[in-house]
């Protein structure tokens, strides 16, 4: 929408657990994912996100190759919000692909699907980071491909938009119209 807002997330600000996708998390005793939740976007309005958010995401590979899936929920009810998915070697954007090396700490411009979601208020946001997800194969480099990711200094931008109803649906109406009678 022309009127969204982009709110930059504080990625400080949130709790993570887990610090590698892929088999390297289940190999050194954690986890296969990363959990990232974010206290509150407000705590006494509902935040209307809409549009394409985006996640700059610092990993740093184990292969010269992989992939990331990150799945954006609402941190109280775990409802799916949104998701992205992509591949390392497109960490850059666009349509080349680019030389990973492994052990090189790089930032992901990853963009999620559209979004139009209501988020209740005092309801956070949690996002969960593995290699693949619903509907998605593994990478063909698995098992050696997993990623430590480092949330902390990544960024999201979340589109919000702003409507108080006092102009949903209107339609033009003429003097002998149903609803005008």
């Amino acid at each position: 929408p022309l009127d969204a807002e982009r709110i930059q997330l504080d990625m400080s600000q949130c709790q993570s657990t887990g610090t590698f996708t892929g088999t390297a998390g289940l190999a050194l005793g954690g986890d296969a994912t990363v959990t990232t939740t974010c206290p509150p976007m407000s705590e006494d309005t509902d935040t209307h996100i809409s549009g394409l958010a985006t996640f700059h995401l610092t990993v740093v590979p184990s292969f010269d190759g992989g992939q990331v899936f990150i799945e954006m929920q609402d941190s109280e009810t775990g409802i799916r919000l949104g998701h992205a998915t992509m591949d390392v070697r497109y960490h850059a954007g666009g349509y080349e692909a680019q030389t990973v090396l492994p052990g090189q700490t790089i930032t992901m411009l990853m963009e999620f699907q559209g979004i139009d979601a209501l988020l209740p208020a005092n309801h956070g946001i949690t996002f969960v980071i593995s290699e693949s997800g619903e509907d998605y194969l593994p990478p063909a480099c698995t098992p050696s491909c997993s990623m430590h990711v480092i949330p902390s200094v990544s960024t999201v931008e979340i589109p919000v938009i702003l409507r108080d109803g006092g102009d949903v649906l209107i339609t033009p109406q003429g003097e002998d119209a149903a609803n005008n009678q």
